[in-house]
């Protein structure tokens, strides 16, 4: 991967780190020329469709979180099978490594980490996001000792060690709540409790599970609910004692309820450890005895001040012998010394008089050189953004080519106009900028040619993220679209089946009421003496069965369920149109099986959210294999159900489709007798 460059902007330097999930590099933006971080992911994670889709969606959702003590991801690409993450580069070193160097930290030290990381929980608590996957491998500090919490949200994708058969449970047993390890419901105290594991390892060298394996805490999570023994060494302050095992209660009703209680608690913490050590440092102070320090001469004392202690050398402590070794005794005749400067009294004036006229030539020309000297450093500085900002108009150029703004602005029309505005406002400052450079106003060109790429980057990424939020909607809406449909698919069934069953049950009371009229009549019919009242009865028998036998062909106000169900009767259509019909759904089939979208439309009528849906389809997939079932004609139009059978990625890995896209209703209609188009 060294020297390769992805997505044309990317230039790899060098191997940072690897990680259960992937290899992190250090990288160029050459556009930018600004060094990024960039975690490239395992084979076997890009195999699993369903993981990068999951990984994609939180890694987008990571990417709106914006703190100091949070990495910032900028991007998530895909080129050519390779998937990788676009981050902040911040040097310096995780936890994990600080502490196998250190073993344990200073009290101080360990709260100002908890607090910049409680810091950025806060943020990300409130905007609903949990990291469940705190540990020290994923807390940066530099050398300052800014904390930065790294892969935020996308360790929730991974499953390192932690997965359950159920893919369930995410994160790293030893520092896992009881809940997290239960696959129970999650909220921020987990992301405390996990941060409570950190602090007591940073305090004592060791987590309470140390040298247990993985799969021995998970079972020690999952049915000891007894609360942990934890022991700290003496110096440990009792406040922050009482502080970690408030945080590693296994019931999260017991623990700090959220972040804002635990950044107090840290605060008075450290008050009540400052205090501690300033009492401390009172009663072990004693006083010294003063010590002699030998008299040095004056004129020594006048021309050598007074060394501090930390910067004394070794000679300057001998004694008071070498000190005076170095005094210079005055000669006792100095008159040519006193001569010399009686006569250069004279030379003040001059000097004065100099350094006027230096002045008023100095005032005079300044401006001249000011608005007509070259500036070959801002010169190129200028050159340098031009060239920047032409990259990123490209970018932009391909971005408005390649997406159709009719279809992306009614559905991310806010961010679309926002990002539309701070490309208008960066080409006005370019117009600006090159005004300056006629002028010759470098530094002014220089500075708003600056703003004016800031601007052009920030309407770029606004266009990439009104894209990828109009995708998604579009998404969503034919996925409510198409789930809408099943349920009124399956209403539909069921009131059929509920019409069956009641014609299956007329059907029968029917029969039945048949069956006793005709036993009546034979019996009747078999009596010899035939009496006015036999004969009378025998006549309403068969007036009663008449209508049974012969039921009427056209009724004036035929009952309402009789009537659908007579229009749900399919009528005998001639050959060569059930021939016509089936060629239209063959090609229909054909020309989705090729991924041919241009045949598909012109056959058919689609909305623009199914005609997107089918350009998602037909580019995540390498081939896709339909069927068409549940096929009904009717007089004026026929009805069928083209279902989606078999997916396959671009490296041919068999893949069931989602269930709530898998069928689509089809609907052909009669227009003048002919088979018209396909209504989706």
């Amino acid at each position: 991967m060294i020297g390769k460059i992805l997505s044309g902007k990317y230039e790899i330097k060098r191997e940072v780190g690897r990680g259960g999930m992937g290899v992190i590099y250090e990288a160029l933006h050459t556009a930018l020329n600004r060094t990024v971080a960039i975690k490239v992911l395992h084979p076997q994670f890009t195999k699993d469709s369903a993981f990068l889709d999951r990984f994609q969606r939180e890694a987008r959702a990571m990417a709106r979180l914006d703190h100091k003590n949070i990495i910032r991801v900028f991007d998530v690409q895909e080129e050519q099978g390779t998937h990788f993450i676009v981050m902040e580069y911040f040097k310096g070193q995780n936890l994990r490594q600080i502490l196998l160097k250190k073993k344990k930290l200073p009290q101080r030290t360990v709260l100002s980490i908890a607090y910049q990381v409680a810091k950025a929980l806060a943020y990300a608590h409130d905007k609903n996001v949990i990291h469940r996957d705190i540990k020290p491998a994923n807390i940066i500090i530099n050398k300052n000792g800014v904390a930065k919490i790294a892969d935020f949200g996308i360790a929730a994708t991974t499953d390192e060690i932690s997965l359950t058969a159920d893919n369930h449970i995410i994160g790293t047993p030893e520092y896992m709540s009881l809940e997290q390890a239960r696959g129970e419901t999650l909220d921020g105290r987990s992301d405390l409790y996990a941060l409570g594991m950190v602090m007591y390892e940073m305090l004592t060298g060791q987590t309470y599970y140390t040298g247990i394996s993985g799969g021995d805490v998970l079972k020690k999570l999952a049915y000891d609910e007894a609360e942990f023994d934890l022991i700290f060494d003496k110096p440990v302050a009792p406040s922050l004692q009482k502080l970690v095992r408030n945080l590693l209660k296994k019931n999260k009703d017991d623990r700090i309820a959220d972040t804002s209680a635990l950044m107090q608690q840290i605060k008075t913490s450290k008050q009540e450890l400052k205090t501690e050590v300033e009492t401390n440092q009172g009663k072990s102070f004693s006083p010294q005895p003063a010590r002699k320090i030998p008299a040095a001469p004056q004129h020594a004392i006048r021309g050598n001040p007074p060394v501090p202690p930390f910067f004394k050398t070794n000679r300057e402590k001998t004694g008071t012998s070498e000190a005076q070794a170095t005094v210079v005794t005055p000669k006792k005749e100095q008159t040519p010394a006193i001569q010399r400067s009686e006569s250069t009294k004279k030379w003040p004036k001059r000097s004065i008089a100099l350094i006027i006229v230096t002045l008023v030539f100095a005032g005079i020309a300044a401006p001249f050189f000011k608005n007509n000297s070259p500036k070959p450093a801002a010169q190129l500085q200028i050159a340098q953004l031009k060239a920047a900002i032409q990259a990123v108009q490209e970018k932009l150029a391909h971005t408005h080519k390649t997406s159709a703004p009719d279809e992306i602005r009614p559905w991310a029309k806010e961010s679309y106009n926002k990002a539309a505005d701070l490309e208008t406002r960066a080409a006005a400052l370019l117009r600006e900028a090159e005004k300056l450079i006629k002028k010759q106003s470098y530094d002014a060109a220089r500075d708003t040619l600056k703003n004016a790429h800031f601007l052009f980057s920030q309407s770029h990424n606004g266009y990439v993220r009104a894209i990828e939020t109009a995708h998604g909607k579009i998404i969503q809406a034919e996925q409510s679209r198409m789930e809408k449909e099943k349920r009124a698919r399956e209403k539909a069934s069921q009131a059929l089946a509920r019409l069956k069953k009641e014609r299956r049950k007329a059907r029968e009371e029917r029969k039945r009421q048949e069956a006793l009229l005709r036993s009546e009549l034979i019996k009747l019919s078999k009596e010899k003496t035939k009496t006015p009242k036999n004969q009378a009865a025998l006549e309403k028998a068969q007036n009663k069965r008449k209508p049974l036998l012969n039921p009427p062909t056209k009724k004036k106000n035929p009952p309402p369920r009789k009537q659908f169900a007579a229009q749900k009767k399919d009528p005998v259509l001639p050959l060569n149109e059930i021939d016509s019909l089936g060629a239209i759904l063959s090609r229909l089939t054909a020309a989705y099986e090729k991924k041919d979208l241009k045949t598909l439309q012109n056959m058919s009528t689609m909305s623009k959210n199914r005609s997107t849906f089918l350009k998602q389809i037909f580019k995540n997939y390498k081939s896709v294999s339909v069927s068409v079932t549940d096929l009904s004609i009717e007089a004026e139009q026929a009805e069928a159900i083209i279902s989606i059978t078999e997916l396959r990625t671009h490296k041919n890995k068999k893949t069931r489709p989602p269930d709530h896209w898998k069928t689509v209703k089809l609907i052909i209609p009669k227009n003048r007798g002919k088979w018209d188009k396909v209504i989706w």
